[in-house]
């Protein structure tokens, strides 16, 4: 909205600075990275240098806005299929729901699925959104409130990183842990509010928002940036609550079991999980010290 507002009121204001300024932030939040690159050159024109706040994004907007037209072929491939998987987050003022790329990421997407479908220990209910970052990122996915809960859901392999996608406005990605030297992903969800590209060491983006934006953008926030631009926690915060998330489509006739980690572990320097050591209770994750090396 305030990237449409600033484009309206920038006809009739074509030279004003701080207009400028704030429609081109507007424009790389809301993807919209060509039009963010022109606003940074009349900008350029007008003063002959961009100011400390555009510079960092004007860094990266090209790259960005390549991964952007990659993306949007990615999506329309996507939706002429109309196959991909798609599950809701229910909040009490609403359902957000998340397409997973489940083509790119089928082991990934198959062991988040099968969590969500477990009836005995429903994994996914009544767990707050731990760290909410305004007008940045979400994240959900942790029984614990302060989100120090690890459960390996499968490992992160350096085939998975290979066909990563990248973080835009909209973007659902699954954190990724260390564990004695290993990568794994976790059910930590995150709700992507901005471009974040540095984060994606960190992060293995598995699908999009296509619905309830506005829900993931009202969360309460719970955490803040300091002077040196590390997050702290705001002790008054009552943070909002996930209820439940359900599956909202799936392929008919699917069913989601639990795949054991080795079976995607291909790379030869990678050393499985015995086979004793499968685990498909979410309460007992595979032990710590069986964990195989990170490949990257």
């Amino acid at each position: 909205i305030r990237d449409r507002v600033g484009r309206a009121l920038l006809k009739h204001e074509p030279d004003n600075l701080q207009l400028i300024g704030n429609t081109a932030r507007s424009a790389f939040f809301g993807n919209q990275f060509e039009y963010f690159g022109e606003l940074c050159d009349k900008w350029t024109a007008l003063q002959g240098s961009l100011p400390p706040e555009l510079q960092p994004l004007f860094d990266v907007h090209d790259k960005l806005a390549a991964d952007w037209k990659t993306e949007q072929q990615l999506r329309e491939r996507e939706a002429l299929n109309n196959e991909l998987p798609r599950i809701a987050f229910e909040l009490r003022n609403g359902s957000v729901i998340v397409e997973l790329f489940e083509d790119q990421f089928p082991v990934v997407v198959n062991n988040l699925i099968w969590l969500i479908e477990l009836e005995e220990k429903p994994f996914f209910e009544d767990i707050p959104f731990f760290f909410v970052l305004k007008h940045q990122f979400s994240v959900t996915g942790s029984r614990t409130e302060d989100g120090s809960e690890v459960r390996p859901l499968t490992y992160a392999t350096s085939e998975q990183r290979a066909r990563a996608r990248q973080i835009f406005r909209g973007s659902v990605g699954l954190d990724i842990r260390r564990i004695s030297g290993g990568a794994v992903v976790t059910p930590g969800c995150c709700f992507f509010q901005i471009p974040l590209p540095e984060m994606q060491d960190s992060t293995m983006v598995i699908g999009r928002v296509v619905e309830g934006m506005e829900l993931i953008d009202s969360l309460q926030k719970t955490h803040e940036l300091g002077e040196d631009l590390t997050p702290t926690a705001i002790e008054e915060a009552i943070p909002d609550r996930l209820v439940r998330v359900t599956v909202n489509r799936k392929p008919e006739g699917k069913q989601y079991q639990y795949i054991d980690v080795q079976a995607q572990l291909r790379q030869p320097t990678v050393d499985p999980l015995p086979d004793q050591n499968r685990n498909d209770d979410p309460d007992n994750p595979p032990n710590d010290q069986n964990q195989p090396n990170d490949q990257n």
